[in-house]
């Protein structure tokens, strides 16, 4: 897999919890509100206790409430444990198979011809597919654009220098970076965080996104993306729907 693949996103982050599902929701909203055709993914899961929504029913519910309809494409890997995917695997009895993840990403990209597919991760980058392949592993064989989510809390400096220097150290492509989360009065270290990693960060910044109420959410997510928009991979070469 020496090509990058082409119109294609992969949306990872600097760790857990940072926003990484908002993003791709953001993203797939505001591609399909260009009139693109958009495929989402997620080749690992974890955490399914069959209580909750899983990230792929997040992205679809907020699409579905702005009128749009993308392909929702299950990956190959569906795990109850909530950990990396080489532990939630151990504890099923399992192991991953790093050759059909890449099958079936490269697949899902082919199958959604035209049109922008999302590929969202699972934690951070070094997180563990098997005990000796990274997802940083699987980023680097695959050549597809990634973009990292960055929070902005305490630590997230450090977190996103690091994500940032992996990647190129790996010779991974970078799309770019989302700063995700910054609240409505934000304080001196998420305000200083999204300054310093704006103009420090080494990678394209395609901007800061809002942390959101609830109420009116999928509506304003899209708008914080259409403001954002000039920045994002612009895919021209795509046909409209």
């Amino acid at each position: 897999m020496d090509n990058l693949i082409d119109n294609a996103l992969f949306i990872t982050g600097t760790g857990t919890d940072v926003g990484k599902t908002v993003v791709t929701a953001g993203l797939c909203a505001h591609y399909c509100s260009l009139g693109h055709k958009v495929a989402v993914m997620k080749p690992v899961l974890s955490g399914l206790d069959g209580s909750g929504k899983t990230d792929l029913d997040f992205v679809r519910e907020v699409a579905a409430e702005l009128g749009f309809h993308p392909s929702i494409v299950p990956g190959p890997y569906a795990f109850k444990y909530p950990a990396s995917p080489h532990l939630a695997a151990r504890m099923e009895g399992a192991e991953v198979d790093v050759e059909l993840i890449k099958r079936s990403i490269v697949a899902g990209v082919a199958a959604n011809v035209g049109g922008v597919t999302l590929v969202e991760g699972a934690g951070g980058l070094c997180v563990p597919l098997r005990e000796d392949y990274l997802f940083l592993d699987l980023l680097r064989e695959l050549r597809m654009p990634v973009v990292l989510v960055c929070s902005l809390g305490l630590g997230s400096i450090n977190h996103a220098l690091l994500s940032v220097a992996a990647m190129k150290a790996a010779g991974v492509p970078v799309a770019g970076a989302v700063l995700n989360g910054l609240p409505e009065n934000p304080g001196p270290i998420e305000a200083d965080n999204a300054a310093y990693l704006s103009a420090r960060l080494g990678i394209h910044v395609f901007g800061t996104v809002k942390k959101l109420e609830t109420a009116g959410f999928a509506a304003a997510l899209l708008g914080e993306f259409r403001r954002l928009a000039q920045n994002l991979p612009a895919f021209p070469k795509l046909p409209r729907q």
